[in-house]
């Protein structure tokens, strides 16, 4: 066998290369890190618009999204809601929010679209969620809606 010495040059580059690879490697998560924070950031940003507009419609003692009938300030809030359940799913689907704490939200989830209100709620905005937050909300409901007041506790 012929066993060839390599010179120190070749050596240097060689971890040369490689501590580029880990860099490039480095490089590449966080930008992946920081594409998935903006995803976050502007999702708050329009639950935060629908949720001022909401409010707004509320204050007004208008229903929302329609302004027709009377007054209903629990289906608003349970839009409300909604939107805020939507952007914690994400934030929980990022890696952004603690699993502790994405699990103690299952309750208010579970009660706010357990009630009529809420359910009617749900009904018609379902078709605009992600389908795993539907399946999530889906697992998560009664086979009968629950005719109790709705209140802003139910969101806690």
């Amino acid at each position: 066998m012929n066993i060839k010495k390599v010179s120190l040059d070749t050596w240097i580059q060689l971890i040369g290369m490689l501590g580029l690879l880990g860099g490039l490697v480095f490089v590449g998560l966080e930008m992946r890190q920081s594409q998935q924070l903006a995803l976050a950031a502007q999702q708050t940003a329009r639950m935060q618009v629908w949720t001022d507009m909401v409010n707004a419609f509320t204050e007004a003692e208008i229903n929302y999204p329609d302004g027709i009938g009377d007054f209903n300030p629990e289906a608003n809030i349970a839009n409300s809601a909604l939107w805020i359940f939507e952007n914690d799913y994400l934030q929980y689907d990022l890696g952004l929010m603690d699993e502790n704490i994405w699990q103690a939200k299952m309750n208010p989830l579970r009660r706010t679209y357990n009630t009529c209100v809420g359910r009617q709620v749900y009904t018609q905005r379902k078709s605009s969620l992600d389908t795993r937050l539907v399946q999530l909300i889906d697992s998560l409901l009664t086979e009968e809606c629950v005719n109790e007041p709705f209140n802003a506790s139910a969101i806690e």
